[in-house]
């Protein structure tokens, strides 16, 4: 359990292992530089989806070039602090490995994170507004079948990892090169939230990051540890977002009293 007494960070959309071996490397040395920040820090961690481009747990194999990330994140947890998993549209089979083994709690839908006098809405972001997107919804069920899990799992994990590969680079590559904007759906989504008693709403999924304030609302779009590298932290009841440098001194990112608008858009044009 997260405790009020901590720091509290959440981050997002590492997608490991979907990128050349230079960005990947790029990628994890920042994020275990940050991981490695957490733990000596103290603060418990949310993990807002999508730190894998793809993940299955077969009953005998798990990914193994996520290895190193696992054994950081255990230490987390070792050290004393929570790591909150929640997963992503592309990590959405998580299983029980990473509970019991890495000691990490595991959710597949939005949570609800009250601490140090804050109520947050935390969600990865995806289908939040696809009330009206009836593919996407059918998708969503076909892919979190127990039968589709099943059949998967009788694919030997070394094609079945690779088909997966393949699968989301597509999808990436349909989304790829899009610009950030608002629409007024999403804006009336945050509202609702906080008509329900939450005081901030947070995202990711969205890869730009994007922090708006206002007396009667907050809202928080993580970003990502690809392009961004950008984290959240709540610390005295204050959520700031971050972004980690090269140096392992996170700077801050100002927070607007305005959304960013952008005509015909589907929520924040989400690149994976």
């Amino acid at each position: 359990m997260t405790s009020c007494h901590r720091r509290v960070l959440f981050f997002s959309d590492a997608h490991l292992g979907a990128a050349s071996p230079e960005i990947e490397a790029r990628k994890k040395r920042l994020l275990f530089d940050f991981l490695d920040y957490v733990r000596d820090l103290g603060a418990d961690l949310y993990i807002a989806g999508d730190l894998f481009d793809f993940w299955f747990e077969y009953r005998t194999a798990v990914p193994r070039e996520h290895y190193k990330v696992l054994c950081r994140l255990s230490g987390i947890v070792d050290a004393g602090s929570s790591v909150t998993y929640l997963g992503g549209n592309h990590d959405f089979w998580l299983g029980g490995f990473l509970e019991t083994e890495v000691g990490m709690r595991v959710s597949q839908t939005p949570l609800t994170v009250e601490c140090q006098s804050r109520r947050i809405f935390l969600a990865h972001g995806d289908g939040l507004l696809a009330s009206k997107d009836y593919g996407y919804r059918l998708l969503r069920r076909i892919t979190r079948a127990r039968l589709v899990r099943t059949l998967f799992r009788m694919i030997h994990p070394d094609v079945g990892i690779w088909g997966a590969d393949l699968l989301s680079r597509a999808s990436r590559a349909l989304t790829r090169g899009s610009r950030p904007g608002v629409e007024p759906e999403f804006r009336a989504f945050v509202r609702n939230k906080i008509a329900e008693g939450y005081d901030a709403v947070v995202v990711g999924h969205h890869h730009y990051p994007m922090h708006v304030a206002t007396s009667r609302e907050e809202c928080i779009v993580i970003g990502d540890w690809i392009d961004h590298f950008t984290f959240l932290e709540l610390s005295d009841g204050k959520l700031t977002l971050k972004c980690w440098s090269e140096s392992g001194e996170p700077d801050v990112l100002p927070s607007s009293e305005d959304y960013p608008i952008r005509s015909a858009s589907r929520f924040l044009r989400p690149r994976g």
